[in-house]
């Protein structure tokens, strides 16, 4: 291959690698629930949810944007998605805003309720959770045949499982979102990845696909030793602080170990800089009652010399006035 054609073909690869690290991928609320196959708007359904024991019904009827201009077909899904964001790596969270039926918003808002409010808004617990989700892309290429659309970003026909923080506020909660020339309610979901290694496709057009992997396999056994090394290095005074928090995923090493190990070591260091603070200070109060004991002595030796340097003279004065009496009265 020709120097010129490999350098552009390696360009070519570092751009999809780049598109395809980062996932954004904002849809049509609107042209979700009232689809035309020749709008070259990206759509997205949201095919199935379970947060823990709660499972959400596949309630609502939308178009599928796959189907022929001619035999037009709907699909029965949970909510049409206006929003989906993740940044590529295997176990960074993905976070989905979507429009459910009435039904599902009910049972959201209750899930809401017992996130913000009672005793699972005090400590922070790892639900699991199944979603499925197809977001549709206009091939700007091919518009022209029976079906523009593409799966874009899509679950395929398996959930995929991940894990649900409930006791956090920002793991679910309501905002608005444009609903043509209006805004309308939509629910913001984010979800954290398992140790399960599960398989997202994502495409660039009709034939141009990808797979993205979501969840990482961790070997328990070498987490716990690598957690028991830093503890030991820990009590030897030589541990690192990690700048970032790991999730509480997979072998179950979250932010709580990594805070107790960062709040260990602050105090520490704490501890360190008060006793040598207190070291200095007592170094500069003996210092000063020294040099305050020299004045003291040389005022005290000063004084001294100056009364006895006035009872001489003293001394001499009243000789010298006996001796003047005594000549007169011979």
């Amino acid at each position: 291959m020709p120097a010129e054609m490999r350098e552009e073909s390696e360009k070519v690869s570092a751009s999809r690698k780049e598109i395809v690290t980062r996932i954004e991928l904002p849809c049509d609320l609107f042209e979700a629930f009232d689809f035309s196959p020749d709008t070259p708007e990206r759509v997205g359904h949201l095919t199935s949810l379970r947060i823990d024991t709660l499972q959400f019904d596949a309630d609502l009827e939308l178009e599928d944007p796959l189907a022929p201009r001619e035999r037009r077909k709907y699909n029965k899904v949970v909510g049409a998605i206006a929003d989906l964001t993740w940044d590529g790596e295997p176990l960074s969270p993905m976070t989905i805003k979507f429009r459910p039926s009435h039904k599902n918003r009910a049972k959201l808002h209750e899930l809401i309720l017992k996130t913000t409010t009672g005793e699972d808004a005090t400590e922070r617990q790892y639900k699991p959770v199944e979603l499925g989700f197809t977001i549709y892309g206009y091939d700007q290429q091919n518009y022209r045949e029976q079906c523009s659309f593409f799966e874009e970003f899509t679950t395929g026909e398996t959930p995929i499982k991940g894990n649900f923080p409930l006791g956090d506020s920002d793991a679910l909660r309501m905002e608005k979102s444009e609903f043509g020339k209006e805004t309308a309610g939509v629910f913001v979901l984010t979800i954290h990845p398992t140790s399960e290694v599960q398989h997202i496709t994502f495409a660039l057009d009709k034939t141009r696909r990808f797979i993205k992997e979501w969840g990482q396999q961790a070997d328990t056994a070498e987490a716990l030793e690598a957690v028991a090394a830093e503890d030991a290095e820990f009590e030897d005074g030589a541990v690192e602080i990690e700048d970032e928090e790991d999730e509480e995923i997979g072998f179950g090493r979250g932010p709580s170990r990594t805070r107790a190990r960062a709040g260990r070591a602050e105090r520490a260091d704490r501890e360190e800089d008060e006793a040598g603070g207190e070291g200095e200070a007592g170094a500069t109060i003996e210092a000063l009652v020294a040099r305050i004991a020299a004045l003291e002595g040389a005022v005290e030796e000063l004084k001294s010399r100056l009364e006895g340097g006035g009872a001489g003279g003293a001394a001499g004065t009243a000789g010298g006035s006996g001796s003047g009496a005594g000549g007169r009265r011979r």
